[in-house]
């Protein structure tokens, strides 16, 4: 994105700290979840599930999405998450232009988030395989 890899303190972040900071406020949210009320007033069960409901609206489809994909997918179970969690093949930039750029740099270094974190830390500590 901006020309370099990012350095190894954000890929730690994006793939320990921020996972973890989330669930740890999803779990504090439900726990010291209180029904809404103003100065006293509780509202009624029906407003409380038309909130409800109005809140959940964006996220509903991304489980059904997810079900629907999984079932038409081939394979073991492991196999179908393993090919739905690929970018498609087409996926990249639009213009052709860089298009060409970033298939080049992607037959060049095929790997996953695990092996890219393992080699950036192996350059930064100069480790050597034995």
């Amino acid at each position: 994105m901006v020309g370099r890899p990012p350095p190894l303190f954000v890929k730690f972040c994006w793939c320990f700290v921020t996972p973890f900071i989330l669930l740890c406020v999803f779990i504090v949210m439900c726990y010291q979840y209180e029904p809404p009320a103003y100065d006293g007033y509780q509202y009624p069960m029906l407003a409380k599930i038309c909130g409800n409901i109005l809140a959940m609206i964006p996220i509903i489809p991304l489980p059904i999405v997810m079900i629907y994909e999984l079932v038409n997918a081939k394979g073991t179970l492991i196999e179908r998450i393993k090919f739905l969690l690929k970018p498609a093949s087409d996926w990249g930039p639009h213009l052709s232009q860089y298009k060409e750029g970033y298939m080049e740099l992607q037959n060049q270094s095929n790997v996953t988030c695990k092996t890219g974190l393992i080699n950036t830390l192996k350059q930064k500590w100069s480790i050597s395989e034995n």
